[in-house]
């Protein structure tokens, strides 16, 4: 058996704390994860 789970963050903050790809900071940060969990 397989189960899937899935999940969607959105963060956010009132200061520029959030690292982004380009080096620079936002005040936001999105986040989506799926995990995979075999049950034998």
């Amino acid at each position: 058996q397989i189960t899937v789970k899935v999940e969607y963050r959105h963060d956010w903050a009132n200061k520029q704390v959030f690292l982004k790809n380009d080096g620079s900071y936002g005040k936001s940060n999105d986040l989506l994860a799926t995990q995979f969990i075999y049950s034998f």
